[in-house]
């Protein structure tokens, strides 16, 4: 941060206040110097270690606003939460550093910290993103008895942060993005097909637990369901009827109706 120049002009020699010296002169009498030194160059210097310590001291100052908007308890996985939810409201394009550091109670340069950037926070977002499908997988799974069941909380819960029309558009900008921006691909690519591997594996179950009919084609059937997921959003938004997780299981069930064993 720059800090604003603040002149000083010294008065004229004439002016300055004196002020009593002991000694210096022989006889041991009082001498008067001028208050602010007695050689133009040792004005200077005074004048140049008054306005240094006086920097000095902001800066110190501002770092220690900085490290008090740091709170240890609020950790990356938080802010990122928080920046889901800034993008749901506003999306990508309006999405700040201080807008994010204002919905977790800190300062943006903290986020400037970690994150290095907005492109940095919106990579790290995508990368924790990816981690967050396989967790969800295992956790749908572990929370149902079936893995049908499994299969329609996983769906639903993909897109559990948007609840209205516009927040979905909001999102789509940001996969907007992923598709142009070749490591927001990357991350994109790595949710798709981790998601993928969740579906076709409870599927895969599915069948073997005799719920879906013999000879069911368990990967042509994962292409249809991720279609549905990525595509039942937008109809959705379009047609604003019910809500995103209605019309997720409504779409499922009437695709997988066809190869159920009851």
């Amino acid at each position: 941060m720059t800090v604003p120049s603040k002149e000083r002009s010294l008065p004229p020699e004439g002016e300055r206040p004196a002020r009593v010296s002991p000694g210096g002169s022989k006889g041991g009498r009082m001498t008067c110097v001028s208050s602010f030194g007695p050689e133009p160059g040792d004005l200077r210097l005074h004048w140049l270690r008054d306005l240094i310590n006086e920097q000095s001291f902001i800066g110190r100052q501002e770092r220690s606003a900085v490290m008090a908007g740091r709170p240890r308890g609020i950790d990356d996985a938080a802010i990122l939460r928080a920046a889901a939810e800034v993008i749901g409201r506003v999306g990508p394009a309006r999405l700040t550093l201080a807008s994010v550091a204002n919905a977790v109670g800190l300062v943006p340069g903290t986020l400037m910290q970690r994150f290095g950037s907005k492109r940095g926070l919106l990579l790290a977002l995508a990368a924790r993103s990816a981690e967050d499908a396989q967790d969800l997988h295992q956790r749908t799974r572990g929370e149902h008895a079936s893995p049908l069941a499994a299969l329609r909380a996983l769906a639903a819960e993909s897109f559990a942060e948007i609840t209205t029309p516009e927040t979905f558009a909001n999102h789509l900008a940001f996969l907007c993005l992923d598709l142009s921006d070749p490591e927001l691909h990357e991350h994109a690519l790595a949710i798709h097909r981790t998601r993928g591997r969740a579906v076709e594996a409870l599927l895969a179950e599915a069948l073997e637990a005799g719920d879906l009919r013999t000879g069911t084609d368990v990967a042509a059937l994962t292409g249809s369901v991720q279609a549905i997921i990525a595509g039942a959003g937008l109809t959705w938004a379009l047609e604003r009827e019910g809500t995103l997780t209605e019309r997720l299981h409504r779409e499922i069930d009437a695709l997988l109706a066809p190869h159920l064993t009851t």
